[in-house]
């Protein structure tokens, strides 16, 4: 039972784009920017990264169709290349096309493709065509300028891929900045090792220079790098909830099953579960990464960090690729009673209970000097964080500066929380929609329900793969 909301609608609604690489944790962060009240998406933009250019854009035309967004949001196709360097894809992820065993998208082919594929507006939407960054910068610096002639709040900047079509952004309209809130970003490693690159996390790796662009800027950037999305891990036991609509409640067999928007989040999870299996050796279930971007701007206060220890040395959880892999090791008692979790901190008090201890209780997060390793090397795409303040020539943000804010502990269980309402709410629009429905598992280009487990559930408790993980996107 859930003591209170997850979130409050106290009337403020903040203004969100979203620059993504679709990609099925991008399907998770691009539902929550559409569904969740506190919110206003303005645009989605698309860029080069879990997938090619094309399809990173034809998926987030299909997700923004399935989860029945404003036709009027643009969806625009942005780079497809980096900066300087060659791209990079991962299929081994995200199987062939970014969406691989994803269940019950549209065809493209479908009337709620069209606004995007065949736009009346072709300066507020993209054709299917080619790359247009040009489009993108026209459409984000329009909006941010008629925000600021008519004095409404700066917009908050997702970015949940490369970084590519923000830089260009950033050096096109640098008098527009002011525009922007912040910029939070899910991409780089904070004392942690790479996941695709020795140093590097993948989305930095692929573009090393944008993110160094981005860094530097001066404004607010705030980075979910792999120390903390890896302690968002979907499990089993958040896969039945997702199924049953309720917590720890399998879904029974007597009833219907589970929603098309259900299925379709089960089957994105349970492909993504596999692959993070068989590629990183996660057993528990994937790591959501890009959901923490949205979270973060719905709620900052849904991460943390422990008070600073003599020396502010980084936190010693961030050493662990899967903080809950060790979840059968032995749990400290807190004073609370309730248990200390892998990160050292009590499941309780860390959360602001009145009777928290000082030793564990939890603060904002902090920012750091982050600089980006671009040369060639087995360095390259490294986040470097100056934890010492060693490097630190002013206060401020931008170069010099302490230019990022760190995220380093997530309240799990009220994230969690967060995702089942949005679930829900995203249900309930669905089924007031007038719009056409289609049958769950329509074909499309290559993304169909044949792909999909039998048994999703089961699909989850395997921890290893006996064949390539690009084999069950057809």
């Amino acid at each position: 039972m859930i003591a209170e909301a997850p979130f409050k609608d106290d009337g403020t609604v903040k203004a969100l784009w979203l620059d993504c690489d679709p990609g099925h944790d991008d399907a998770i962060a691009l539902l929550m920017a559409v569904h969740h009240p506190g919110l206003e998406l303005l645009g989605v933009s698309t860029v080069a990264g879990n997938a090619g250019g094309r399809d990173t854009f034809l998926n987030a035309v299909r997700l923004m169709a399935l989860y029945r967004s404003d036709p009027s949001i643009p969806v625009i196709r942005g780079s497809d290349c980096p900066l300087v360097k060659e791209v990079k894809i991962d299929v081994g992820i995200h199987g062939q096309g970014g969406l691989g065993g994803v269940q019950g998208l549209p065809s493209l082919s479908s009337p709620l493709c069209q606004p995007w594929l065949h736009p009346a507006h072709p300066k507020t939407s993209s054709p299917t065509t080619g790359p247009e960054p040009s489009l993108f910068l026209y459409t984000l610096s329009t909006i941010i300028t008629e925000r600021l002639n008519t004095g409404k709040p700066p917009i908050h900047l997702a970015v949940t891929g490369p970084m590519t079509n923000v830089a260009l952004f950033i050096r096109c309209y640098p008098h527009l900045v002011k525009g922007i809130e912040q910029i939070v970003l899910m991409g780089g490693a904070a004392g942690v090792r790479g996941n695709r690159g020795p140093l590097a996390e993948f989305n930095i790796l692929n573009d090393p220079e944008a993110a160094a662009i981005c860094f530097n800027t001066d404004i607010k950037v705030v980075m979910a790098g792999l120390n903390v999305t890896h302690q968002a891990i979907f499990t089993a036991e958040l896969h039945d909830r997702l199924l049953s609509g309720k917590p720890h409640e399998p879904q029974p067999s007597s009833q219907a099953g589970p929603s098309d928007l259900k299925r379709m989040l089960s089957s994105t999870l349970t492909f993504f579960a596999k692959t993070y299996a068989s590629e990183f050796g996660f057993t528990r279930g994937p790591p959501v990464h890009d959901m923490l971007a949205i979270a973060y701007i719905i709620d900052p206060t849904l991460f943390y960090r422990r008070v600073p220890s003599p020396g502010d040395a980084p936190n010693a959880g961030m050493f662990d690729a899967d903080p809950h892999s060790n979840k059968d090791a032995h749990v400290p008692k807190s004073r609370s009673g309730q248990g200390i979790n892998s990160l050292g901190l009590d499941n309780v008090d860390a959360r602001g209970s009145d009777d928290a201890d000082p030793a564990v209780v939890g603060t904002a997060p902090k920012r750091y000097r982050v600089e980006v390793e671009c040369s060639d090397g087995l360095a390259c795409g490294a986040t470097v964080v100056d934890f010492w303040g060693d490097r630190v020539e002013h206060e401020g943000w931008g170069k010099g500066g302490k230019n990022v804010e760190v995220l380093e502990n997530l309240d799990c269980p009220r994230m969690w929380d967060i995702f089942f309402e949005v679930v829900e709410r995203a249900e309930a629009n669905l089924a007031s929609s007038a719009q056409v429905r289609e049958p769950l598992g329509a074909g499309h280009d290559g993304i169909d329900g044949r792909s999909g487990p039998s048994s999703p559930t089961r699909a989850f408790a395997s921890s290893r793969r006996d064949t390539d993980p690009s084999t069950d996107a057809t």
